[in-house]
């Protein structure tokens, strides 16, 4: 019996390291037919620790900024989607943009979305800096509901303790 992935979330930042995890969703998703989610996390919480007031009592400047990010990021995703894949013609790809903590909204998404496959990009980050700005990767890696593929930078050098 062969493993099937049909389904493939692919948790994006826009960034370089997300674009040769893209590479390797597509990859994927060519040879088994598969459908990519790719997903966008908007990390909210510095706005939640601001305060917010009312000048308008249905509307806060808050919710404003909320709204516009998230409009910004769709679109900026849109666009990595499209650069991406325009050699690509047949893949299904669909994008969607969450708003939360990174980590629980990607295994939250892989959970609605009946995830095969979760392939995302890491930073490569080690040490003091992997202890002070953690890992989204590593905690998806520990939590997720299926298999995890992780996508090292091109240019990642391990350096010995």
């Amino acid at each position: 019996m062969s493993t099937l992935i049909k389904k493939i979330l692919l948790p994006t930042d826009n960034s370089e390291n997300s674009r040769e995890a893209f590479q390797y969703a597509i990859s994927l998703g060519e040879k088994y037919g598969s459908t990519i989610y790719a997903v966008y996390v908007v990390d909210m919480s510095y706005l939640e620790q601001g305060y917010r007031y009312e000048s308008n009592p249905r509307r806060s400047p808050v919710e404003d900024l909320e709204e516009n990010i998230v409009k910004e990021k769709a679109k900026e995703t849109e666009e990595f989607i499209k650069k991406n894949t325009k050699d690509y013609k047949g893949l299904k790809i669909e994008k969607f943009i969450r708003k939360g903590k990174p980590f629980v909204e990607i295994i939250i998404a892989a959970r609605e979305k009946e995830a095969d496959l979760i392939v995302m990009g890491t930073h490569g980050r080690t040490g003091i800096s992997h202890a002070l700005m953690g890992s989204v990767a590593e905690k998806v890696v520990r939590k997720a509901p299926c298999p995890v593929l992780t996508i090292k930078p091109r240019d990642f050098e391990f350096k010995v303790p």
